[in-house]
């Protein structure tokens, strides 16, 4: 993958290379006044363009590039002082006196013309447009300016600016370029050569802004898939915790079923031990009916009630259980014997 850095470097190589050709040129043109506006571009052009990068100079270089290799262009020395002062006063606030000193009265008017905002004023998009369409200078270089942009701002400018700037470019530049032909035919040539190549590039734009636009719906779809993924996998997860607890439930479930069969096992042997036990208890009562029988003084009697007694303790048997075996009256005199 390209760093930010590696690019900022090639970039720089590349300007390095344009300002060099660009001072070549004008040094073999004799142009002494537009080199002197290329230093003044330099001292307030000192940043880089939106991408970060890209020296801020090089877009004055290219619309420089742009302007001679057109035909017919007039005045050349003052198109190219123009084209390297027609931001200062928009971004820089310097004063027309200042241009028209240094750079004549045609650059000082095209820059003007050029100059939508100046110190909080503000020209109406009318005014700006008609300013350019009357001056010569001023119309060739907006059309070369908004081709750098055009061919510039991909990857730069997000998708709303890149059709705003392609909307102006159709709807605001062209007409203007083609009413200036009216007013200045001897750019005839110049005009029609950067209207053929707005066109162009407009029309190119066009389907790269209407691909971007298809991706940029088709990541919008994706984002909203994702968010219904995301949002039906949170809704598995909290039918996964409910499935466990189901799950859970059925376990402990099953575990109370085993103890109840194991429960009831258990009180089934209970009640056989109990049956046993009652069986036993009816056994060792006819017994000791049997021998209430063989008893024949009061003395054997009260024994026996005795021995009654300590059996009710040992079984925990009400009285009942034993009623009827000894007669009341000894049963009574044994029970006070006995305590």
């Amino acid at each position: 993958m390209v760093t930010k850095k590696a690019l900022a470097a090639k970039a720089q190589t590349q300007f390095e290379k344009d300002k060099a050709a660009l001072r070549y040129y004008m040094i073999g043109k004799g142009y002494t006044k537009a080199l002197l506006s290329l230093g003044e571009a330099e001292r307030h052009h000192v940043g880089t363009r939106k991408d970060g990068y890209t020296p801020e100079l090089h877009h004055q270089i290219r619309i420089c590039f742009i302007i001679t290799a057109l035909r017919g262009i007039e005045n050349e020395e003052d198109v190219l002082c123009t084209i390297m002062l027609h931001d200062v006063q928009e971004d820089y606030d310097v004063e027309s006196t200042y241009i028209l000193e240094k750079y004549g009265r045609e650059v000082a008017d095209a820059v003007w013309c050029l100059t939508k905002k100046f110190k909080g004023s503000i020209k109406s998009k009318r005014q700006y447009i008609e300013e350019m369409a009357r001056n010569a200078i001023a119309s060739i270089v907006k059309g070369a300016d908004r081709m750098d942009n055009l061919q510039s701002m991909i990857g730069v400018f997000g998708l709303t600016k890149m059709v705003s700037y392609i909307a102006e470019a159709r709807d605001e530049i062209l007409p203007m370029m083609k009413q200036a032909t009216k007013y200045f035919p001897h750019h005839v040539f110049a005009y029609t050569a950067l209207r053929a190549m707005l066109k162009k590039q407009i029309f190119l734009l066009d389907a790269y802004t209407a691909l971007d636009t298809k991706f940029e719906a088709q990541q919008e779809r994706l984002e909203r898939r994702t968010q219904d993924g995301l949002a039906l996998t949170q809704k598995l997860q909290s039918a996964n915790v409910i499935l466990a607890g189901h799950q859970r439930l059925q376990d402990e479930h099953s575990m109370l079923t085993d103890k109840v069969v194991e429960l009831t096992k258990q009180v089934e042997g209970l009640k056989r031990q109990l049956e046993n036990s009652q069986v036993a208890d009816c056994d060792l009562v006819e017994r000791i009916r049997a021998i209430s029988i063989l008893c024949k003084s009061p003395e054997e009697h009260r024994l026996l009630n005795a021995t009654i007694v300590v059996v009710q303790a040992l079984l925990g048997k009400a009285p009942s259980s034993f009623d009827g075996i000894v007669p009341q009256d000894v049963a009574k005199n044994s029970a006070g014997t006995i305590k």
